[in-house]
């Protein structure tokens, strides 16, 4: 419940924060939003009939289907305040900033030669690697990403991610890796 009512008020913080509600409208009127993260279709989220939107920063997760700027100003123009899901405690391997070589064989456990800060696979979702998100060089990572995001247009970004709840070694890896 503390997660589900954190979220809740990040999502308002950023409607309030981004302009989507304006002077003399009641915060508590922002009562649902729409979540897509998969082929969100901006002409379908405009006569959707929310206000908030959380969705993934491309069409189809990969930096060539990233949605033009265009797009998202036509979302922000219909008072449509666009978030963007950004995966903080695992890598994805088919964004932009994934390297073939961290995984070749694609076993589910990092190559040698791998960041330090990449674990392995996520077994629930294969292709996601579980990271040390504490790691100065996954943290460099999620803000270039943050850029490309902000850079699009939309308002920022939720932290919706599985990180855990310790800076310990991440399950499933070697201590010294």
């Amino acid at each position: 419940m503390k997660v589900l009512l954190g979220t809740a008020v990040a999502f308002l913080s950023a409607a309030l924060a981004s302009g989507c509600l304006h002077a003399g409208e009641d915060p508590h009127d922002l009562r649902s939003f729409l979540y897509i993260l998969q082929e969100a279709r901006i002409p379908e989220i405009l006569t959707s009939g929310f206000r908030l939107v959380v969705m993934d920063y491309s069409f189809d997760g990969t930096d060539h289907g990233a949605y033009p700027p265009a797009g998202i100003r036509r979302l922000r123009r219909h008072g449509i305040v666009p978030l963007v899901y950004l995966s903080v405690g695992e890598a994805e391997d088919y964004r932009f900033y994934w390297e073939r070589d961290w995984d070749r064989d694609r076993d589910g456990i990092p190559d040698p030669g791998a960041p330090r800060w990449l674990g392995r696979s996520n077994p629930d979702w294969p292709g996601n690697y579980k990271v040390r998100y504490w790691d100065p060089g996954w943290q460099g990572i999620l803000l270039s990403y943050l850029d490309r995001i902000l850079g699009q247009g939309f308002a920022g970004c939720t932290w919706i991610s599985s990180m855990p709840s310790s800076t310990g070694p991440i399950p499933g890896t070697p201590r010294g890796r």
